[in-house]
């Protein structure tokens, strides 16, 4: 526990780290197979009201697809 994870793993311990820090963590998921496939983190000074929307390779559909901002 001590660390802070690397981009890509997720887990309710990632959660609880970043509610009590200054950070909040992104989740993109493709447009077509609605699978989510990145995980970041952004500061809550750097958020905006709006969704991005970024061409990601998914792994599911194996190809470039549009993938958009979870909440």
């Amino acid at each position: 526990m001590g660390s802070i994870p690397t981009l890509g793993y997720y887990c309710m311990e990632v959660e609880t780290l970043y509610q009590m820090s200054d950070k909040s963590i992104i989740v993109m998921s493709c447009t077509k197979c609605k699978s989510k496939n990145y995980y970041f983190s952004k500061s809550e000074k750097q958020t905006t009201k709006t969704k991005l929307v970024l061409q990601k390779f998914c792994k599911k559909c194996r190809k470039h697809t549009e993938h958009k901002t979870l909440k």
